[in-house]
């Protein structure tokens, strides 16, 4: 499978440079303080996502490299928590929808784009639809070679039961061929999620 540009979630922490510009950022392997600047973004992610990425840089102000035109900083970026501090970036593989959410130090959302508040992907068949803030695999290819060799072995049982079931994916995937599938979840926005999955599929013999 492609190593490059296939993560549906990043998260990049910010930093100033030495000129005071605000650059993408990973931590350092073992250090929580020391950081990597990443001025292009990760290759794990997609243009696609880099680019959203970036762009909520440029709306605080920052001089990209591409552009000899400074943003004016818009109000929200004068937030209690100061400087941006982190920016999450989701892109569904299947949609091509991407949503930038950027972070100041108080974990307060102050800027980022989106185009609606979850994004969808077609795994097994499956409609799924998971909200931002919710855990979704990072590699759908692989994610979805998993979830089939999972339905086959969970085949014609009587009753399965999914621990950590988050949105739904495996188990509504599971539910065409078992009897009955029981998710357990403790994340609500998930457990809302996976209901609505399971109504939007058509499937009735799947609970959380």
């Amino acid at each position: 499978p492609d190593q490059f540009g296939t993560r549906t979630k990043m998260e990049y922490r910010v930093i100033r440079n030495h000129h005071g510009a605000l650059e993408l950022a990973f931590h350092q392997r073992g250090s929580y303080k020391d950081k990597i600047a990443l001025p292009h973004g990760c290759k794990l992610a997609s243009p696609l996502m880099n680019e959203a990425a970036l762009q909520a840089l440029a709306d605080f102000g920052v001089k990209r490299e591409s552009s000899d035109e400074t943003v004016s900083p818009p109000a929200w970026s004068q937030s209690r928590g100061g400087d941006i501090q982190r920016i999450i970036v989701r892109e569904s593989k299947t949609t091509g929808a991407v949503a930038a959410i950027a972070y100041d130090a108080t974990g307060r959302r102050c800027g980022g784009q989106k185009e609606a508040d979850h994004l969808e992907e077609k795994i097994a068949g499956r409609a799924i639809r998971y909200p931002l803030t919710c855990f979704f695999q990072n590699h759908i290819p692989l994610f979805e070679q998993a979830v089939f060799e999972i339905a086959r072995a969970a085949a014609d049982s009587k009753k399965v039961v999914e621990l950590y079931c988050g949105v739904g994916a495996i188990g509504l995937a599971v539910a065409s061929t078992a009897g009955e599938v029981i998710g357990v979840e403790s994340h609500p926005k998930s457990v809302e999620a996976a209901r609505r999955n399971a109504h939007l599929n058509g499937i009735t013999n799947f609970s959380v």
